[in-house]
């Protein structure tokens, strides 16, 4: 229960700072840094996995298997070192950021993978706080537009292309 609360807190700490990241970066940096909200919002977003492996490294630590560490580095860096050559020149910045969120995601599992051999497991609860993270996100963006502050979901989607 103590780790799930945490991550909670965390996770809606976190999609505060995602919902409201472009906007933060419209007010502060004048329009030549504009391009950079999309940026840090889709970096945010990723960090979520970022959080989750690093529990899951702890925890393999903890247990006294570093390997499980460098295998889930491992996955990241083939993530990056595979798709990213892929991405960039072909679809952009934009996407090359997706990219590290996929690289971090694929950390996460593959921590999850070597924690689960091992006997330890908290795959539930990182499901629901990761879909609970995700639509978190995307009430505050809505409820952020409906009071004026950001645009909608949409305006994102439409940032992205």
């Amino acid at each position: 229960p103590m780790r799930f609360a945490l991550l909670g807190a965390v996770a809606a700490g976190l999609a505060v700072g995602v919902a409201l990241a472009d906007r933060f970066i419209y007010l502060v940096y004048d329009p030549r840094y504009h391009d950079a909200g999309l940026f840090l919002t889709v970096l945010l977003a990723g960090s979520w996995f970022a959080i989750l492996a690093s529990m899951a490294e702890a925890m393999m630590m903890g247990l006294g298997k570093p390997s499980g560490v460098a295998f889930g580095n491992g996955a990241k860096f083939a993530v990056v070192a595979v798709a990213l050559p892929f991405v960039l020149p072909r679809y952009g910045l934009n996407a090359a950021m997706a990219t590290f969120v996929a690289a971090e995601a694929a950390r996460y599992l593959a921590l999850t993978w070597r924690k689960r051999a091992a006997g330890l497991g908290f795959i539930r609860q990182d499901i629901i706080l990761t879909f609970a993270f995700f639509a978190l996100i995307f009430l505050l963006r809505e409820a952020s537009f409906l009071l004026g502050i950001t645009g909608g979901v949409g305006d994102w989607i439409r940032e992205g292309h």
